[in-house]
């Protein structure tokens, strides 16, 4: 399957995914006050919501404390590693919301090495220089998000040598496909396994020449390529 933004949000912890469904039950449980009471708005069993939740805590840590007795009863409420998942999700489903509207491109990878404010993401293409959106340390996983526009085409590479760029990103791929309207022209390049994409204006089209199956070269500055930890 070609990473791309239509991906759903999912957290993976070796064994364990945190999807969707897993974010309205610990939103439903700081709601309600309990699992039994959140399964019940969610009309799910508290069977399964117990599991889930365990199953859940074994990779990602506690998430849930239970209570019992006292005036009002027992009671379950959401730990700090909860409320951090629950925020690292969110900000997920905002990223991939963009990416459903304006064609971001979705990279997965493995952090090689972080200083300052950029990171070394090593992928299936080779390495990918991007700047930090989290608290990110070698070794994890991340979606590499690239906008389309900001995405520049080089059509020969004798001309890569020439034009002064500060784009740290430059690969070479295939035009894969082009899609036209009366002004601009929405390119797919295929670069081995990965696919990226990018908008040029028709004039732009014309003047490189561009048709499908054309080598061509792919930069992006860091700038441009967003880290989300999965």
């Amino acid at each position: 399957m070609t990473e791309t933004e239509k991906e759903k949000p999912t957290i993976k912890q070796k064994k364990a995914e945190f999807k969707k469904r897993d974010l309205e039950l610990l939103e439903a449980i700081n709601k309600h006050g309990s699992i039994n009471k959140a399964a019940k708005k969610l009309n799910r069993s508290y069977s399964y919501s117990q599991k889930r939740i365990r199953k859940l805590e074994k990779e990602f840590g506690k998430l849930i404390e239970s209570s019992k007795g006292g005036k009002k009863g027992g009671g379950s409420h959401l730990t700090e590693k909860a409320h951090h998942l629950i925020k690292r999700y969110k900000k997920l489903q905002v990223e991939y919301g963009i990416a459903s509207k304006i064609n971001i491109t979705t990279w997965k990878g493995k952090v090689k090495k972080v200083k300052d404010y950029f990171c070394i993401v090593k992928t299936t293409i080779g390495d990918v220089r991007a700047t930090v959106n989290d608290e990110l340390k070698k070794g994890d996983k991340v979606n590499i998000l690239i906008r389309e526009d900001s995405v520049t085409l080089i059509a020969h590479e004798d001309k890569l040598k020439k034009i002064k760029t500060s784009a740290r990103n430059q690969f070479k791929g295939k035009i894969k496909q082009i899609k036209t309207n009366k002004d601009n022209a929405k390119i797919e390049i295929k670069i081995k396994d990965k696919i990226i994409k990018s908008i040029i204006t028709q004039k732009s089209l014309k003047k490189m020449k561009l048709k499908k199956g054309k080598n061509i070269i792919v930069s992006f500055k860091a700038t441009s390529a967003r880290t989300l930890k999965t």
